[in-house]
């Protein structure tokens, strides 16, 4: 899931909260009835729920510059068929694959601390084929984004070509980013196939900021590796504009992420001896409310949740425990993810359980600096 779909799966809760049309509650079985789609007991709603702050929860798990941001550069391989569908081949009626203009720039400051600025602007096109069915992405993308680096006392350093920050993370007490982004994307999907042909279109903007401060922490280091803590508060608005696949009618998702004060992500990174490269990062705690326009929302508090390095961007272990609410102060329904050995297993309020497929995404991709 793109964070361009992301934003409309945020359009469930505000559906299952208004009870519009919905089974509210956890079922065992969905009914047939076709108002009834969307069910809290069905796992892909859950993960759509999920995935609708998992950007956010991830971002405040980086310090590579493309996770921090979400903006992904042009210096990651072009892939047309990204998605596993087999790219086209010139003359097929596809777009040919393109990939939007980015620049990224280190400054030091008077203070000691680094303005790192990025920018992405241009066309994103790709064309896939699953199955006889011909798909052409083609996105406008204008995104900006700047991020603060600062540590009491020491001179920070930008790395040797200028584009980012480079950090002695062995020494890393007292270090703060603050992070503004902002993206506009302007989305065509068109699917031709056997039935014909389907267009969908979607503008979508984000605005953030998110502040992080790190704390070395010794006395819980491994014997062979460093420990850093990372605390993190965030603001992220999200605003969606599409068609609904039935009515053709437009639609406008605004979503509303914070990560507030009183309940902040905390994430405890495990890095090589020489701050080289991470080996485990794990949201100990936090929680992350995620307001729709009229007063609904999703709160997600996290629990050890743990992501490895080896494992890539999917939870190895640890739980996720989640409410949805309406405009009352008691929840709708409720809602336990837990990791075991990068398995995922929702328990819903009534006691049922279903395998979860974890939709994350967004971590540093491989150990980096």
């Amino acid at each position: 899931m793109t964070p361009k779909t992301r934003p409309y799966a945020a359009a469930l809760v505000c559906c299952l909260a208004q009870a519009c049309g919905t089974e509210i509650g956890n079922p065992k079985k969905p009914k047939d009835d076709p108002k009834n789609v969307f069910l809290v007991a069905d796992a892909s709603v859950v993960n759509d729920l999920i995935a609708s702050q998992t950007d956010e929860v991830l971002a405040t798990t980086a310090e590579d510059l493309k996770a921090l941001t979400g903006l992904k550069l042009n210096t990651d391989e072009q892939r047309p068929g990204s998605d596993g569908g087999t790219p086209h081949l010139p003359g097929s009626g596809a777009v040919p694959p393109a990939a939007p203009t980015s620049t990224s720039s280190c400054t030091p400051d008077a203070s000691g601390g680094l303005a790192v600025a990025v920018t992405v602007i241009g066309n994103e096109t790709r064309a896939e084929d699953r199955g006889g069915y011909l798909s052409n992405f083609v996105a406008y993308r204008d995104e900006m984004a700047n991020v603060t680096w600062k540590q009491p006392g020491t001179q920070l350093v930008c790395n040797a070509d200028g584009t980012d920050k480079k950090i002695d993370w062995t020494s890393a007490e007292g270090l703060t980013i603050d992070a503004s982004v902002h993206q506009k994307r302007s989305t065509a999907i068109t699917r031709q196939g056997p039935r014909g042909t389907f267009t969908r279109q979607s503008d979508y903007e984000l605005i953030g900021q998110r502040h992080s401060v790190f704390a070395m922490d010794p006395a819980h280091a491994p014997a062979d590796g460093i420990l850093l803590k990372k605390t993190v508060t965030s603001v992220v608005d999200k605003t969606i504009v599409t068609t609904q696949k039935r009515t053709n009618l437009p639609v406008t998702i605004f979503s509303h992420i914070e990560v507030r004060a009183d309940a902040p992500v905390i994430v405890a990174i495990v890095r090589e001896p020489d701050g080289s490269t991470w080996r485990s990062k794990t949201i100990t705690g936090g929680t992350v409310v995620n307001t729709q326009a009229e007063g609904s929302r999703v709160e997600s508090t996290y629990s050890d949740l743990m992501f490895t390095a080896d494992a890539g961007c999917a939870p190895v272990s640890g739980s996720v425990i989640g409410a949805i609410y309406g405009t009352e102060a008691a929840p709708l329904s409720t809602f336990k993810i837990s990791f075991d050995d990068g398995e995922g297993t929702i328990t819903y309020q009534d006691g049922s359980t279903a395998p979860y497929v974890a939709d994350y995404c967004g971590t540093d991709d491989a150990p980096k600096p």
